[in-house]
């Protein structure tokens, strides 16, 4: 009775995990920005749009994988410049027109709320691709 169980476990287990694997899609490119603020300064640091090929994000919700790699990267440039504790978020879209479009309006945002925008170009500083296992 314990080894049907046992198997009647492992069956369900791996049917979650193979539920988990099906709602991953790899997209051929996607169009990240990234953007930075600290509670101690009116600057926000805000980076270009930045094109990855094969990247992966879920396809229930929406959401690119990895992207707290992506943030780290760009908190990582933002400290180096200078800024102590930056908060960072990245965001992305699967066409450069709407990933434009957020960057725009999220530059808006900041611009309202008495933000300086400060644009980091491509040349200081560009994502580097995630390795998936």
């Amino acid at each position: 009775m314990k080894k049907i169980l046992f198997i009647i476990t492992v069956l369900m287990c791996m049917g979650g995990l193979n539920a988990n694997a099906q709602k991953m899609e790899k997209l051929p490119e996607a169009y990240l920005f990234s953007m930075a603020t600290s509670l101690t300064d009116s600057v926000a640091y805000v980076s270009e749009v930045i094109a990855l090929d094969n990247e992966w994000h879920n396809k229930v919700n929406g959401i690119l994988y990895s992207r707290d790699e992506y943030s780290t990267q760009f908190r990582n440039y933002i400290e180096k410049q200078g800024v102590s504790h930056p908060m960072t978020a990245v965001s992305f879209a699967l066409k450069r027109e709407k990933a434009e479009k957020k960057l725009l309006k999220m530059k808006t945002k900041l611009q309202k709320k008495g933000y300086l925008i400060k644009v980091v170009p491509r040349t200081e500083f560009a994502f580097k691709a995630v390795e998936y296992i």
